[in-house]
């Protein structure tokens, strides 16, 4: 009786030995053919309603040289610049690369897509899932972030869950994900904000500046503008100098230059706090060692030195960009060079900054392309146009 017993007990060992764990794969392999089976239906339910919702264009877009000549035809729904010799373009509601002389390199598959820096591109998928290729078009493996922003500096800023970090150009979260703001590097330092306070980080995650301020501006040099209630304090990276002022707030240093607002007027100031100009309605800097002023809601130029430059008698000044400054004088748009001369007179309707010594400019209800002379190279005789790129400007082709 008891063998009857040992054997049956046996008997039901060796089945459950065996049985249990063929059901424990069988359910491993079920969960993940469910999960795959998921994520595909996700990928086509996303892929579908972007597609319900895609209004291609009603001209195509292609690429012009610096002669206005069709260099690759127009037969994308969109183009994106030149950057590292390769173009982000929109095939048939999808987002592909391409080489300059038209090949298909990276074959168009992706919901978005944007140019590449430092060998690198941020690609969203159909399925709404971000993902880093190289130009070789292989994806680098990541975890699956909210959001990540072009690369600067070797980092690329991320979001996880609601939280900034960086991950370098293989993937790797080099700074964990645990700060409310952040900004991207530049010059070796970013501008984060943690517990609500901002400080400035390295790139190896060390803080240079505690997160105990109300607010961090950066300027064009190892100075940094640190402020907490209305104390101003300049501080410099490099030597530690540190000056302190009272404001209600103050701008970034440029060049040893900086802007203290003191309640609704603004003042150029050095970094010892040697008032340069007088007191002004607004400034901003504008490049060139140029500082843009208004008096009664007109704008003109001061120099480095807080010195005038043009009286305020533009309805607009924007900054520099590449020696040339936009302004308008009544309905029209024109550009002043660094001395305020109007070296090309207001008269087009709208403008553009300066890119690669060329500027769009509409004329008799069409675009086109001048120097910093303000001659025509390009005839005004495009619909829609971006700027120059490596040699070629993304287009629209009109009948």
């Amino acid at each position: 009786m008891l063998y009857i017993i040992y054997e049956s007990i046996t008997n039901v060992y060796q089945i459950m030995r065996y049985t249990i764990p063929y059901f424990i794969v069988s359910a491993i392999l079920l969960w993940s053919s469910c999960k795959s089976d998921n994520s595909e239906s996700t990928l086509q339910d996303e892929e579908r309603k972007y597609f319900e919702d895609y209004i291609p264009p009603q001209h195509n877009w292609g690429y012009i040289d610096e002669m206005g000549k069709w260099a690759i035809k127009p037969i994308f729904d969109d183009v994106r610049e030149f950057s590292e010799e390769l173009g982000a373009v929109n095939l048939d509601g999808k987002w592909g690369y391409i080489a300059k002389d038209g090949e298909v390199k990276i074959e168009p598959q992706f919901r978005s897509a944007r140019s590449f820096t430092q060998g690198r591109a941020i690609v969203q998928k159909m399925d709404l899932s971000f993902q880093i290729i190289k130009r070789s078009g292989d994806t680098i493996p990541i975890f699956p972030y909210e959001k990540i922003y072009p690369y600067s500096n070797d980092l690329a800023l991320v979001i996880k869950n609601g939280y900034y970090g960086y991950i370098d150009t293989m993937g790797n979260e080099v700074i964990e994900c645990k700060y409310e703001k952040a900004q991207t590097f530049e010059l070796g330092k970013a501008i984060v904000s943690e517990n609500g306070k901002a400080g400035i980080i390295s790139k190896e995650g060390h803080w240079l500046i505690a997160p105990e301020w109300d607010d961090i501006k950066n300027g064009n040099g190892s100075w940094v503008v640190l402020q907490k209630g209305n104390e101003i304090i300049f501080h410099n990276l490099l030597s530690e100098e540190s000056v302190s002022f009272e404001g209600t707030n103050a701008s970034g240093v440029f060049g040893g230059v900086a802007i203290i607002q003191n309640r609704d007027l603004f003042i150029m100031t050095d970094t010892l706090g040697n008032p340069l100009s007088s007191k002004m309605e607004w400034l901003q800097y504008a490049g060139e060692k140029r500082w843009i002023y208004a008096i009664e809601d007109h704008f003109g130029l001061l120099s480095h030195e807080g010195q005038v430059i043009t009286e305020a008698k533009y309805e607009a000044i924007y900054p520099f960009k590449e020696g040339r400054a936009v302004f308008s004088k009544g309905d029209f748009w024109g550009y002043l060079d660094a001395d305020g001369n109007e070296i090309v007179p207001a008269k087009f309707p709208l403008v553009w900054d300066f890119k690669n010594s060329l500027a769009r400019v509409i004329y008799e209800y069409r675009i086109g392309f001048i120097n910093k002379n303000g001659y025509f190279v390009i005839p005004p005789s495009l619909l829609e146009v971006k700027d120059f790129s490596e040699g070629l400007a993304g287009a629209q082709y009109v009948k």
